[in-house]
């Protein structure tokens, strides 16, 4: 049982028109857990209750790996870090290929199959991004190379990136309301630093001693804004910055201002993308009410 939207009866004394009304309510749902051919390891998640607003999630890198197999280029991950590839750059341009509509049409396919009554919405889903992870990782051919490394890298953001610093990664004024959070964990597989400033944060660990990742997620795409057209209620229309819309064709663009928010915290001068050769990588991770960004691969 979790919570989800629903509907509840609802009659207006005033017109005498009965209808329903949106509220929130709690029902049974499924979780389904399965290897998809293109996107890996996945799972939606399938409520029992109208509207039927389904989740699905899978992992960028697990994508990429698919690809990878396909193309014949040798590889080899550490939980979901790439530490080894046979050909980075063939690598880079397979992450970049990622397709938008390629995605869409496997979510359509996938809702068929796991939500039956489907077939009697003519209209199906209209997917949105929910949450986002785009990770930069640095990967490191010997771990005692990138040790020292990352202590010292560690220890400055801690001792000298501020709130205002936070902010400008996230390509945000810093108001006076605002509030960041920091977190700093030793885990297992590491360690980790945090930092958060609304539904968007920037995070800085060590995965397995051999890649030094640097990661921006979001849980509200709309936090971010970019130059766009915008239809007002009038019908009337122009260009603006404004948020980003939450469909999942809005991949593209956030996908590159998560990876500028990781480029400006790492204090690599902003330029155009490198292809995975000698310094860099990003990948990701998605949720679809949907949700991806393909990696950006590199190597130290």
């Amino acid at each position: 049982m979790e919570p989800c939207p629903a509907f509840r009866p609802w009659h207006d004394k005033a017109c005498g028109r009965t209808g329903v009304k949106l509220t929130q309510g709690k029902c049974l749902h499924f979780y389904f857990y399965f290897v998809h051919e293109r996107l890996g390891l996945c799972y939606p998640r399938v409520p029992t209750w109208l509207p039927f607003r389904l989740q699905f999630y899978f992992s960028g890198h697990a994508w990429l790996a698919n690809e990878l197999r396909r193309a014949r280029i040798a590889f080899r991950m550490e939980d979901n870090a790439f530490v080894e590839i046979a050909d980075w750059p063939a690598a880079q341009t397979l992450a970049d290929g990622f397709s938008i509509h390629a995605l869409h049409a496997d979510l359509d396919a996938l809702a068929r199959q796991y939500v039956p009554f489907l077939k009697q919405f003519p209209s199906g889903y209209h997917w949105s991004l929910m949450q986002v992870e785009y990770s930069w990782d640095l990967s490191w051919q010997r771990t005692t190379d990138l040790a020292p490394v990352y202590t010292e890298i560690s220890r400055q953001a801690i001792l000298t990136v501020k709130a205002p610093d936070v902010a400008k990664f996230l390509g945000r004024h810093l108001s006076p309301e605002a509030k960041l959070t920091s977190d700093f964990r030793t885990r297992i597989k590491g360690t980790r630093l945090k930092r958060s400033l609304g539904p968007a944060s920037l995070k800085l660990y060590d995965k397995r001693g051999r890649v030094l990742r640097l990661e921006c997620t979001t849980n509200d795409i709309t936090f971010f804004s970019h130059y766009r057209k915008v239809e007002h209620r009038d019908g009337s229309a122009d260009y603006q910055v404004a948020a980003l819309k939450k469909s999942n064709y809005s991949l593209g663009d956030l996908a590159g201002l998560l990876r500028a928010a990781c480029t400006r915290s790492s204090g690599v001068p902003l330029g155009p993308r490198r292809s995975c050769g000698r310094r860099g990588e990003p990948g990701p991770h998605h949720r679809a009410g949907s949700r991806p960004t393909p990696p950006q691969l590199s190597r130290v």
